[in-house]
């Protein structure tokens, strides 16, 4: 995944179709074969009761609206310029970032450096311009969980960080990053072109 993932960011190369990869650690915290699991399950193609769309704007760089797949207990949002929380009454659940993918490319590269990466998934949204990685790290001392969504358009990134302390947790954020498609309006307005 770093390879991949490292030749997107430096020339925008990126696999052909979607890709996935799960490490057995990964699969065994969720009490599943790795042959088993997929990210496609975690797909809602139907409304589902405590979730919703949560639309956000960053009008400094982009006019028009972010959207985000979120559970509803999570509608506490907090946003200074390019960064948003999206948060319950009990702490912060994600944390949103837009920024230039050269600014944040050598950040990535030393966070992976330092963590595992035990799954990850790769969606073009709308080739060749809109992309969607996925994935979850492992920190190498401590074993903390946390996810990672960069939904990548040109220059531009939509960086989205949670944190999955239990399997719950890494249940919901994962299915909140899987589902959500910040450019979404973006993509609509390309295809009707």
């Amino acid at each position: 995944m770093q390879t991949l993932f490292s030749q997107w960011l430096e020339s925008d190369a990126t696999p052909e179709s979607p890709i996935e990869g799960v490490a057995p650690e990964f699969a065994n915290s969720l009490g599943v074969r790795p042959e088993a699991f997929t990210f496609d399950s975690l797909f809602h193609r139907d409304e589902t009761p405590e979730w919703m769309w949560k639309a956000i704007e960053f009008n400094e760089v982009f006019d028009g609206q972010f959207f985000f797949y979120v559970p509803t207990a999570w509608a506490k949002i907090r946003q200074e310029k390019l960064n948003v929380i999206f948060g319950d009454t009990i702490a912060t659940r994600q944390s949103i970032l837009l920024t230039k993918k050269s600014f944040w490319q050598p950040h990535i590269i030393n966070l992976l450096q330092e963590v595992k990466v035990i799954a990850f998934a790769y969606y073009p949204l709308y080739r060749p311009h809109y992309h969607q990685w996925v994935f979850v790290t492992e920190d190498k001392n401590t074993g903390s969980m946390w996810t990672f969504g960069i939904y990548g358009s040109g220059d531009y990134l939509v960086i989205v960080k949670g944190d999955a302390p239990t399997i719950s947790d890494l249940n919901y954020q994962l299915t909140s990053l899987i589902n959500s498609n910040p450019w979404y309006g973006w993509i609509e307005s390309a295809k009707a072109r």
